[in-house]
Protein backbone atom coordinates (compact mmCIF):
# COMPACT_ATOMS: atom_id res chain seq x y z
CA UNK A 1 0.00 0.00 0.00
CA UNK A 2 2.81 2.44 0.89
CA UNK A 3 4.51 1.70 -2.42
CA UNK A 4 1.26 2.42 -4.26
CA UNK A 5 0.80 5.75 -2.47
CA UNK A 6 4.38 6.75 -3.28
CA UNK A 7 3.93 5.72 -6.91
CA UNK A 8 0.77 7.84 -7.20
CA UNK A 9 2.03 10.67 -5.01
CA UNK A 10 1.29 13.36 -7.62
CA UNK A 11 -2.26 12.06 -7.94
CA UNK A 12 -2.67 12.18 -4.14
CA UNK A 13 -1.33 15.74 -3.98
CA UNK A 14 -3.57 16.94 -6.81
CA UNK A 15 -6.56 15.17 -5.34
CA UNK A 16 -5.91 16.64 -1.90
CA UNK A 17 -5.54 20.30 -2.87
CA UNK A 18 -8.39 20.26 -5.39
CA UNK A 19 -10.82 18.51 -3.05
CA UNK A 20 -10.17 21.09 -0.31
CA UNK A 21 -10.42 24.12 -2.58
CA UNK A 22 -13.41 23.20 -4.76
CA UNK A 23 -16.02 23.15 -1.93
CA UNK A 24 -14.88 26.63 -0.87
CA UNK A 25 -15.16 27.89 -4.44
CA UNK A 26 -18.53 26.15 -4.81
CA UNK A 27 -19.82 27.98 -1.72
CA UNK A 28 -19.01 31.34 -3.27
CA UNK A 29 -20.35 30.39 -6.71
CA UNK A 30 -23.63 29.31 -5.09
CA UNK A 31 -23.98 32.57 -3.16
CA UNK A 32 -23.19 34.54 -6.33
CA UNK A 33 -25.86 32.61 -8.30
CA UNK A 34 -23.24 31.41 -10.78
CA UNK A 35 -24.40 27.78 -11.05
CA UNK A 36 -26.04 28.11 -14.47
CA UNK A 37 -23.04 30.10 -15.68
CA UNK A 38 -20.85 27.31 -14.32
CA UNK A 39 -22.54 24.78 -16.63
CA UNK A 40 -22.11 27.24 -19.50
CA UNK A 41 -18.42 27.44 -18.57
CA UNK A 42 -18.06 23.64 -18.62
CA UNK A 43 -19.09 23.60 -22.28
CA UNK A 44 -16.63 26.37 -23.18
CA UNK A 45 -13.86 24.37 -21.52
CA UNK A 46 -15.02 21.13 -23.17
CA UNK A 47 -14.87 22.67 -26.64
CA UNK A 48 -11.50 24.32 -25.97
CA UNK A 49 -10.22 20.99 -24.68
CA UNK A 50 -11.32 19.22 -27.87
CA UNK A 51 -9.79 21.95 -30.03
CA UNK A 52 -6.54 21.63 -28.08
CA UNK A 53 -6.24 18.05 -29.34
CA UNK A 54 -6.74 19.23 -32.93
CA UNK A 55 -4.58 22.34 -32.86
CA UNK A 56 -1.53 23.22 -30.76
CA UNK A 57 -1.62 19.98 -28.79
CA UNK A 58 0.53 20.32 -25.69
CA UNK A 59 -0.47 23.96 -25.14
CA UNK A 60 -3.34 23.25 -22.74
CA UNK A 61 -2.54 26.31 -20.61
CA UNK A 62 -2.99 28.50 -23.68
CA UNK A 63 -6.42 26.96 -24.27
CA UNK A 64 -7.18 27.51 -20.58
CA UNK A 65 -6.49 31.20 -21.10
CA UNK A 66 -8.71 31.19 -24.20
CA UNK A 67 -11.53 29.59 -22.19
CA UNK A 68 -11.15 32.27 -19.49
CA UNK A 69 -11.31 35.02 -22.11
CA UNK A 70 -14.42 33.56 -23.76
CA UNK A 71 -16.15 33.18 -20.40
CA UNK A 72 -15.47 36.74 -19.26
CA UNK A 73 -16.41 38.06 -22.69
CA UNK A 74 -19.72 36.24 -22.37
CA UNK A 75 -20.41 37.52 -18.86
CA UNK A 76 -19.50 41.06 -19.95
CA UNK A 77 -21.97 40.87 -22.82
CA UNK A 78 -24.64 39.54 -20.43
CA UNK A 79 -24.05 42.45 -18.06
CA UNK A 80 -24.43 44.97 -20.91
CA UNK A 81 -27.64 43.37 -22.19
CA UNK A 82 -29.24 43.81 -18.73
CA UNK A 83 -31.62 40.89 -19.19
CA UNK A 84 -34.28 40.05 -16.62
CA UNK A 85 -33.30 37.20 -14.30
CA UNK A 86 -35.63 34.66 -15.95
CA UNK A 87 -34.61 35.75 -19.44
CA UNK A 88 -30.95 35.59 -18.47
CA UNK A 89 -31.30 31.99 -17.23
CA UNK A 90 -33.05 30.92 -20.43
CA UNK A 91 -30.32 32.59 -22.50
CA UNK A 92 -27.56 30.80 -20.60
CA UNK A 93 -29.29 27.43 -20.99
CA UNK A 94 -29.79 28.09 -24.72
CA UNK A 95 -26.09 28.85 -25.12
CA UNK A 96 -25.25 25.74 -23.10
CA UNK A 97 -27.31 23.59 -25.49
CA UNK A 98 -25.76 25.27 -28.54
CA UNK A 99 -22.24 24.65 -27.25
CA UNK A 100 -23.13 21.06 -26.31
CA UNK A 101 -24.39 20.48 -29.86
CA UNK A 102 -21.20 22.04 -31.24
CA UNK A 103 -19.15 19.70 -29.06
CA UNK A 104 -20.87 16.60 -30.46
CA UNK A 105 -20.67 18.03 -33.99
CA UNK A 106 -16.88 18.27 -33.60
CA UNK A 107 -16.76 14.66 -32.42
CA UNK A 108 -18.84 13.61 -35.43
CA UNK A 109 -16.44 15.37 -37.80
CA UNK A 110 -13.32 14.21 -35.94
CA UNK A 111 -14.10 10.75 -34.43
CA UNK A 112 -10.65 10.57 -32.82
CA UNK A 113 -11.87 13.16 -30.29
CA UNK A 114 -14.39 10.73 -28.77
CA UNK A 115 -11.88 9.25 -26.30
CA UNK A 116 -10.75 12.74 -25.28
CA UNK A 117 -14.36 13.73 -24.59
CA UNK A 118 -14.87 10.68 -22.38
CA UNK A 119 -11.70 11.44 -20.42
CA UNK A 120 -12.71 15.08 -20.11
CA UNK A 121 -16.12 14.05 -18.79
CA UNK A 122 -15.14 11.50 -16.17
CA UNK A 123 -11.46 12.31 -15.69
CA UNK A 124 -9.04 9.96 -13.98
CA UNK A 125 -6.75 11.49 -11.42
CA UNK A 126 -4.70 8.28 -11.30
CA UNK A 127 -3.45 8.85 -14.86
CA UNK A 128 -2.63 12.54 -14.40
CA UNK A 129 0.78 13.48 -15.81
CA UNK A 130 3.49 15.22 -13.80
CA UNK A 131 3.00 18.44 -15.76
CA UNK A 132 -0.78 18.39 -15.23
CA UNK A 133 -0.34 17.62 -11.53
CA UNK A 134 2.15 20.47 -11.09
CA UNK A 135 -0.17 22.87 -12.94
CA UNK A 136 -3.03 21.88 -10.60
CA UNK A 137 -0.84 22.20 -7.50
CA UNK A 138 0.51 25.64 -8.44
CA UNK A 139 -2.91 26.99 -9.42
CA UNK A 140 -4.66 25.82 -6.28
CA UNK A 141 -1.74 26.96 -4.11
CA UNK A 142 -2.10 30.46 -5.58
CA UNK A 143 -5.84 30.27 -4.89
CA UNK A 144 -5.26 29.32 -1.23
CA UNK A 145 -2.80 32.18 -0.79
CA UNK A 146 -5.25 34.63 -2.37
CA UNK A 147 -8.13 33.22 -0.30
CA UNK A 148 -6.23 33.40 2.99
CA UNK A 149 -5.56 37.13 2.51
CA UNK A 150 -8.97 38.02 1.03
CA UNK A 151 -11.32 35.65 2.84
CA UNK A 152 -13.47 38.34 4.45
CA UNK A 153 -13.70 40.47 1.31
CA UNK A 154 -14.63 37.45 -0.80
CA UNK A 155 -17.36 36.45 1.62
CA UNK A 156 -18.70 39.99 1.74
CA UNK A 157 -18.81 40.13 -2.07
CA UNK A 158 -20.62 36.80 -2.18
CA UNK A 159 -23.18 37.91 0.41
CA UNK A 160 -23.73 41.15 -1.50
CA UNK A 161 -24.34 39.13 -4.65
CA UNK A 162 -26.83 36.94 -2.78
CA UNK A 163 -28.85 39.73 -1.15
CA UNK A 164 -28.34 42.96 -3.10
CA UNK A 165 -30.28 43.79 -6.23
CA UNK A 166 -27.18 45.23 -7.90
CA UNK A 167 -24.21 43.23 -6.55
CA UNK A 168 -20.70 44.58 -7.00
CA UNK A 169 -18.24 41.89 -7.98
CA UNK A 170 -14.57 42.48 -8.51
CA UNK A 171 -13.13 40.95 -11.65
CA UNK A 172 -9.96 39.98 -9.80
CA UNK A 173 -11.81 37.85 -7.26
CA UNK A 174 -13.86 36.22 -10.05
CA UNK A 175 -10.63 35.45 -11.87
CA UNK A 176 -9.01 33.78 -8.85
CA UNK A 177 -12.18 31.77 -8.25
CA UNK A 178 -12.74 30.61 -11.83
CA UNK A 179 -9.21 29.80 -13.03
CA UNK A 180 -8.84 26.86 -10.57
CA UNK A 181 -12.26 25.61 -11.73
CA UNK A 182 -11.26 25.79 -15.40
CA UNK A 183 -7.95 24.02 -14.78
CA UNK A 184 -9.75 21.34 -12.75
CA UNK A 185 -12.23 20.84 -15.60
CA UNK A 186 -9.31 20.40 -18.01
CA UNK A 187 -7.17 18.04 -15.97
CA UNK A 188 -9.42 16.37 -13.37
CA UNK A 189 -12.64 16.00 -15.35
CA UNK A 190 -16.08 17.58 -15.44
CA UNK A 191 -17.83 15.08 -13.13
CA UNK A 192 -15.13 15.29 -10.44
CA UNK A 193 -15.00 19.09 -10.56
CA UNK A 194 -18.75 19.71 -10.48
CA UNK A 195 -19.31 17.12 -7.75
CA UNK A 196 -16.73 18.59 -5.36
CA UNK A 197 -17.96 22.09 -6.20
CA UNK A 198 -21.67 21.50 -5.69
CA UNK A 199 -22.36 18.48 -3.46
CA UNK A 200 -20.77 20.00 -0.30
CA UNK A 201 -22.89 23.14 -0.76
CA UNK A 202 -26.00 21.02 -0.09
CA UNK A 203 -25.03 20.70 3.58
CA UNK A 204 -27.21 23.19 5.55
CA UNK A 205 -25.31 26.22 6.83
CA UNK A 206 -26.81 25.81 10.31
CA UNK A 207 -24.78 22.61 10.74
CA UNK A 208 -21.75 24.88 11.26
CA UNK A 209 -21.64 27.63 13.90
CA UNK A 210 -19.43 30.01 11.88
CA UNK A 211 -18.63 30.49 8.22
CA UNK A 212 -14.94 29.80 8.88
CA UNK A 213 -15.87 26.46 10.50
CA UNK A 214 -18.09 25.68 7.52
CA UNK A 215 -15.31 26.29 5.02
CA UNK A 216 -12.67 24.35 6.92
CA UNK A 217 -15.15 21.58 7.79
CA UNK A 218 -16.30 21.05 4.21
CA UNK A 219 -12.70 21.19 2.98
CA UNK A 220 -11.65 18.51 5.49
CA UNK A 221 -14.60 16.19 4.78
CA UNK A 222 -14.04 16.52 1.02
CA UNK A 223 -10.35 15.78 1.52
CA UNK A 224 -11.23 12.55 3.34
CA UNK A 225 -13.57 11.46 0.55
CA UNK A 226 -11.09 12.26 -2.21
CA UNK A 227 -8.07 10.61 -0.58
CA UNK A 228 -9.86 7.47 0.66
CA UNK A 229 -11.65 7.14 -2.69
CA UNK A 230 -8.28 7.26 -4.42
CA UNK A 231 -6.84 4.67 -2.01
CA UNK A 232 -9.78 2.32 -2.63
CA UNK A 233 -9.55 2.66 -6.42
CA UNK A 234 -5.82 1.91 -6.31
CA UNK A 235 -6.37 -1.08 -4.00
CA UNK A 236 -9.24 -2.56 -6.03
CA UNK A 237 -8.88 -2.49 -9.81
CA UNK A 238 -12.62 -2.83 -10.44
CA UNK A 239 -13.37 0.46 -8.66
CA UNK A 240 -13.32 3.57 -10.85
CA UNK A 241 -11.63 6.49 -9.12
CA UNK A 242 -14.00 9.41 -9.70
CA UNK A 243 -17.30 7.55 -8.97
CA UNK A 244 -15.77 6.08 -5.80
CA UNK A 245 -14.64 9.52 -4.61
CA UNK A 246 -18.05 11.07 -5.33
CA UNK A 247 -20.01 8.32 -3.58
CA UNK A 248 -17.70 8.54 -0.56
CA UNK A 249 -18.14 12.31 -0.53
CA UNK A 250 -21.93 11.94 -0.50
CA UNK A 251 -21.87 9.28 2.23
CA UNK A 252 -19.46 11.23 4.47
CA UNK A 253 -21.44 14.47 4.14
CA UNK A 254 -24.77 12.72 4.83
CA UNK A 255 -23.33 10.90 7.86
CA UNK A 256 -21.76 14.07 9.25
CA UNK A 257 -24.95 16.07 8.76
CA UNK A 258 -27.08 13.34 10.37
CA UNK A 259 -24.74 12.93 13.34
CA UNK A 260 -24.58 16.69 13.84
CA UNK A 261 -28.37 17.00 13.82
CA UNK A 262 -28.75 14.00 16.11
CA UNK A 263 -26.18 15.27 18.63
CA UNK A 264 -27.65 18.78 18.69
CA UNK A 265 -31.15 17.35 19.23
CA UNK A 266 -30.01 14.75 21.81
CA UNK A 267 -27.95 17.18 23.92
CA UNK A 268 -30.42 20.05 23.58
Amino acid sequence: MIEGILFYKMAFLSSSVSSMALPIIGHHLTLRSKILELFFLTQIVAICSLLSHLFWEGFELLWTLIAVCFYFLGTYIFSKLKLEEGRRHVTIMALYLILLSLQYLLIGIFPQLDSHMTKGLFGNIVTISNFEAKAVLVTFFIFFVFYSFNRKNLHRESLDSAFLAVPKEKRLSSLFILIPVILSLYYLGLIYTLSFLLIPSLIPTKIFSKISFRMSGLAFLSLLASVFGLVLSISYDNLSTTPTQILLLSIILILYSSLKKFSSHFFK
